[in-house]
């Protein structure tokens, strides 16, 4: 299961296709203010069902960041958190 999630395509498909990701790329396109900390949390909370640490936020902020959208960077984390070993082991 976890080689799957890590390495199939499709996962990162479905991802890039979500209603949720194709949302923040329009309000993107549209200039609105997106607030990263609420969008973190909305990570987290979807895909381990809690809330980050002090030091989980900080390194998403980090991503979020440095990545070239935050629909990008959303799509990053949502990946990576889907790809975890509390992820796996609860889904």
């Amino acid at each position: 299961q976890s080689i799957f999630t890590q390495n199939d395509p499709l996962v990162r498909m479905r991802i890039a296709d979500s209603d949720w990701v194709i949302d923040l790329e329009d309000a993107e396109a549209g200039k609105r203010d997106l607030n990263h900390d609420s969008l973190i949390e909305q990570v987290w909370l979807r895909t381990v069902s809690r809330l980050p640490n002090a030091g989980e936020v900080q390194r998403a902020k980090q991503h979020l960041n440095s990545s070239e959208s935050v629909a990008t960077g959303i799509s990053d984390l949502l990946w990576a958190m889907m790809n975890t070993k509390e992820f796996l082991l609860n889904h």
